[in-house]
This record gives C-alpha cells, sequence and structure tokens, in this order.
C-alpha cells in the first residue's frame, strides 16, 4: 500500500481501477506506456543501455520488475542495486520475448503481465 502522506500515482490508480474492473486492462496498460517508472537494475551500471534489469521468477516464469513510486521498491533495494528511471514506452521496448512484467511486486498497487501479453502489447505499441 502507499504511505498516506503521499498522494497515490495516476498509474497506481489506474491499476485500482482495473482491479475493480472500472478499467479495461487495454487501458491500464496504456496508462503504463504513457507513464515514468522505476526499475531496478542487478548491478551498477555507467549506461541505461547496458543495464540488467530485476528479474523476479514465479513458477518457472520470468517477469521483469517495475515500480511507480520508489517507496513500493524498498523491499528489493540493495546497495548493489541501481535505479533506473525510464518512460513506459521505452521499458515496453526493452522487454525480451521470454519475460513478462510484474508492477509494484509484493504491493496491493501491483499486477503482472505474463511474457505473451507483455509481447503482444509492445507489438500493438511500436506498430502505426
Amino acid at each position: 500500500m502507499t504511505n498516506e502522506s503521499r498522494p497515490t500515482t495516476v498509474l497506481e490508480r489506474a491499476i485500482v481501477k482495473a482491479r475493480q474492473g472500472a478499467l479495461p486492462v487495454q487501458a491500464l496498460l496504456w496508462a503504463l506506456a504513457a507513464s515514468e517508472v522505476l526499475l531496478l537494475s542487478r548491478a551498477p551500471f555507467t549506461d541505461v543501455g547496458e543495464f540488467e534489469p530485476l528479474v523476479v521468477e514465479r513458477d518457472g516464469d520470468r517477469f521483469l520488475a517495475v515500480f511507480t513510486h520508489p517507496e513500493l521498491m524498498q523491499e528489493f533495494e540493495r546497495p548493489e542495486r541501481s535505479v533506473v528511471v525510464m518512460a513506459g514506452l521505452e521499458f515496453f521496448r526493452r522487454i525480451p520475448a521470454d519475460a513478462g512484467i510484474t508492477v509494484n511486486p509484493g504491493s496491493t498497487l501491483g499486477f503482472e503481465l505474463p511474457a505473451l501479453g507483455a509481447v503482444d502489447f509492445a507489438r500493438e505499441l511500436t506498430s502505426s
């Protein structure tokens, strides 16, 4: 959950609305693509092009972890990890075909999208 002293982000509000059935999943994904997101690198890096994003494995599936606010990544922070701020659109462009996404893992303000869904949506984003 969020700290009551900070307002939820637009993306976090979209996640809540989608969980309530008041917002289609497709609209939630577009909100994610239009938002600024935070990623944790598994190791220090000097160039965003070479960073290794944090991967969460669950039941044999791989998910790239992405966060909506620094407060929600505290459980995963380590001294050797770096924080990368990125546009959601750029994040979708970098998702490998074998990985899904997990937004705010472990939080009630989160959701998961399996690899196939992430790849399909990334294709939709980049096609014109």
